[in-house]
């Protein structure tokens, strides 16, 4: 599985479409990969529930050969000054940490509409006012390259979107929604990079 985390988004589709692998698999391959890398802080909020929810009614319109597009099924994240409803929306910030939208923001509502699979909502510089993923009330996004397990000697992650840019370097999920624009990578450098 971990070769399929770092495959690309047409690829995956391929693969589950095909039957090869199945999005709850995928899902709780991701799901855990998150847990694994904890340490570098790279989500506020990790929706389980909500990501199995979700891969389960993509494994059944797999079944029934009618995916809704090529992100059908495909584990994303979500970069947590976008709202999601019923999934607190914090911005980073000690002002919103209990903030929990009743509506989607517009383009997370595609991203649902499309099929996509909300891994979680990433860390970020409070209000995304930063540069380094190191202002925000959760603690700062540590870079994947320079990490030795709870260290506070690391190399920041880059900013405001160092969590999300963590989330897809890991191998977590395949693409994350960045401010203003979103962003589907397969960069698994994504901003990071390594200083050797």
């Amino acid at each position: 599985m971990d070769k399929i985390l770092s495959a690309n988004i047409k690829t995956v589709f391929r693969l589950l479409t095909e039957g090869v692998i199945n999005s709850i698999d995928l899902t709780n391959f991701s799901l855990n990969t998150a847990l694994r890398n904890k340490k570098y802080n790279a989500f506020i909020t990790v929706t389980h529930s909500e990501a199995q929810n979700q891969s389960e009614m993509s494994v059944k319109r797999y079944s029934s050969k009618k995916p809704i597009s090529e992100l059908d099924g495909i584990p994303i994240a979500i970069k947590d000054n976008f709202c999601t409803q019923n999934i607190k929306t914090t911005c980073g910030s000690k002002m919103l940490e209990n903030f929990i939208p009743t509506y989607n923001a517009t383009v997370y509502q595609k991203l649902l509409d499309a099929g996509a699979i909300l891994i979680g909502k990433t860390n970020l510089d409070q209000f995304a006012m930063g540069s380094g993923t190191v202002d925000s009330i959760y603690g700062p996004t540590k870079n994947v390259w320079n990490c030795n397990d709870y260290s506070k000697d690391f190399y920041i992650s880059g900013g405001s979107s160092g969590g999300s840019a963590v989330a897809v370097a890991t191998g977590i999920c395949f693409a994350y929604v960045n401010k203003f624009h979103w962003k589907l990578l397969k960069c698994k450098v994504a901003k990071l990079f390594n200083p050797q």
